[in-house]
């Protein structure tokens, strides 16, 4: 039973060839896939790695090279400043707000509306979606967790942040498992940190909600990236940034779990619910505690024009270029 299904995960997930694009690569995780066992088998970790995750590497280093053509210059005149950036996690998230900019400027003129409608499209493509979701969700799932070699419990700092918004520790992870069920067939499950990002005169600084963290569930590979700006003012145009009346809440993927059958239908079959009590037992507490506490976004705003410093909760951070 386990061997035909492995066929049939192969099948399924292996429909193309490598891309020999230098681009992307796929994660080289900090541990290796058998020491997961008993909470994940190697073989199940294996494919889901190399196989699975490696398929959206190729997705996403397709439209990579679409977005370097000239007709795709043309669509995004912003294209060019973002390839140029490290992280897949800059690029997405730069890219979602230059469109929804673009948007707003093109609105505001009768000109080029078969452009405004293209651009809006391309957000709501459930293949692009998928491409940069499922590179994303599996890029944080591997960071989430640890195996039981490199397991520890969480600082009483930590437990201390957590109490603020989900009294302790034990309600944490019931909240936790609460939502994890709530996913019907696959999707994922993430703590959210949510920010105020606000722009007065040439400085950017972040400001805490009292909500600050939240659990959200994501369907199939949806993924927060695709919602991480929350716009308080809608007037994105220069004009208004340059005003200083900038400002978005900024929803941050602290860690995130992913509830696809491929994850551990092996080892668990239907019983979902001993699924969450082990991968929640695996989580990496230290790379949570920096996601929860860090001053820094994981993300750099880069469209902000030159000259703009970014000042954290407490102290001058970066300079935005």
């Amino acid at each position: 039973m386990k061997s035909l299904l492995l066929l049939l995960l192969i099948i399924v997930f292996v429909n193309s060839q490598s891309l020999k694009v230098d681009n992307i690569q796929l994660p080289i995780l900090n541990y290796n896939y058998n020491q997961f066992n008993p909470i994940l088998s190697e073989e199940s970790f294996a494919i889901h790695h190399k196989v699975i995750h490696q398929e959206y590497v190729n997705k996403v280093n397709s439209y990579l090279q679409i977005f370097r053509s000239d007709k795709a210059r043309q669509q995004y005149p912003f294209i060019d400043k973002l390839l140029k950036l490290t992280m897949i996690e800059n690029f997405l998230i730069n890219f979602i707000y230059f469109i929804h900019q673009s948007e707003q400027q093109q609105q505001q003129s009768t000109d080029n509306n078969n452009l405004q409608i293209s651009n809006l499209n391309i957000l709501k493509d459930q293949d692009f979606i998928n491409a940069f979701g499922g590179f994303l969700n599996h890029k944080i799932f591997w960071k989430s967790i640890v195996p039981p070699s490199q397991y520890f419990d969480p600082s009483p700092n930590l437990e201390s942040v957590i109490e603020k918004s989900f009294k302790d520790l034990n309600n944490f992870k019931e909240t936790f498992k609460k939502y994890a069920s709530q996913v019907f067939g696959s999707g994922w499950v993430y703590l959210i940190r949510k920010r105020k990002v606000v722009r007065k005169g040439n400085f950017i600084t972040s400001e805490k909600l009292n909500d600050q963290f939240e659990f959200k569930v994501f369907t199939n590979e949806n993924s927060p990236y695709f919602n991480y700006f929350e716009f308080v003012k809608e007037d994105m145009s220069p004009a208004s940034q340059s005003n200083g009346q900038l400002q978005f809440i900024v929803n941050e993927p602290v860690f995130g779990i992913d509830l696809w059958e491929h994850t551990y239908y092996l080892e668990y079959q239907n019983d979902k619910n001993k699924y969450f009590e082990n991968i929640f037992n695996s989580l990496n507490w230290k790379f949570i505690e920096n996601k929860m506490t860090s001053s820094d976004f994981d993300v750099d705003f880069v469209f902000f024009e030159p000259g703009v410093i970014f000042l954290g909760e407490s102290e001058l951070t970066n300079i935005i270029i």
